[in-house]
């Protein structure tokens, strides 16, 4: 009986090195078909498919696709509620401590700063349970930063909490016009609206009240143009197409403003439609993740 078991536990290692190598070309198989079936849907995505999305923002009164705003920059705030065993005030000098990517100098800020990673932004977070959140590019984003905060909060110090009173206070766009911007005659025509400084900002700040927008517009000489103020995305759409036609009387691409003035007035706007799908995008679907992200 001794002598046969050395054959028995050979004859047990070599079937087991044989189902090891076949589960490994099993998983080796199924990557490459994966790989395969990625880049077929990659190469096959139209551009009604990419497009499908934007369906409920108000990007007809764009006459060139070029000049819609691209968003750069979503800042959001939320507060935390502690839950079981928690309580705050926070001790920042325990969070920054334990969690990883964290910076705190109370001497110069008295908030701890977190990085995020997926998606890229910049938490700061307050030891009255108050969180700013900015860097992402759009809503949604703003709102897993915020998740991937509570879960590194309470993976790594152990302390629950619940985002409350979640909402948008900038949203920062940014477009080029491809075309030059002459700003010394801009600012001389609109001295009530514009601040141009050019020995301090190479480009001029123009606030439009007149126009009853809520955007901030800043335009430099080479056509690009930051634009902060807005609070939803429908709003930064809408108020930056009818500044369009003003900023492109004082580009050297100024025969397309009549053009974009006739394409402006021909499709009326139905700000009853955007308020609806507003509240319906932030109140409705994403609402509930305002009281429990």
């Amino acid at each position: 009986m001794n002598a046969r078991a050395p054959k028995a536990t050979k004859t047990n290692e070599i079937d087991h090195y044989n189902r090891k190598h076949q589960f490994y070309n099993l998983i080796e198989k199924c990557r490459l078909k994966r790989n395969v079936i990625k880049k077929k849907r990659i190469v096959s995505m139209s551009k009604e498919h990419i497009v499908r999305w934007t369906n409920h923002l108000p990007l007809h009164a764009y006459d060139k696709p070029q000049w819609i705003p691209e968003i750069v920059n979503v800042v959001s705030l939320c507060n935390l509620e502690a839950m079981g065993d928690t309580r705050l005030p926070l001790n920042l000098y325990d969070i920054a401590k334990k969690c990883n990517g964290t910076f705190y100098a109370p001497q110069k800020f008295a908030a701890v700063q977190a990085g995020i990673d997926n998606p890229k932004s910049r938490i700061l977070i307050f030891h009255t349970g108050r969180i700013v959140q900015t860097g992402t590019t759009s809503i949604m984003a703003a709102r897993v930063a915020i998740m991937q905060t509570l879960k590194m909060l309470y993976r790594n110090t152990g302390m629950q909490f619940r985002a409350t009173n979640f909402s948008i206070i900038n949203i920062v766009g940014a477009v080029s016009l491809n075309t030059m911007f002459n700003c010394e005659s801009f600012a001389y025509n609109h001295s009530d609206e514009v601040r141009f400084d050019p020995r301090n900002f190479v480009g001029l700040t123009w606030k439009p009240t007149k126009l009853g927008v809520p955007i901030i517009v800043e335009v430099y000489s080479t056509g690009r143009a930051n634009i902060p103020g807005a609070t939803r995305e429908h709003l930064l759409y809408n108020s930056f197409a009818k500044l369009i036609p003003e900023l492109l009387r004082y580009s050297s691409a100024s025969s397309h403003k009549q053009e974009h003035d006739d394409r402006f007035q021909e499709v009326p706007e139905n700000e009853n439609l955007y308020n609806e799908i507003d509240s319906s995008l932030y109140m409705g679907q994403l609402g509930n993740l305002s009281t429990r992200i």
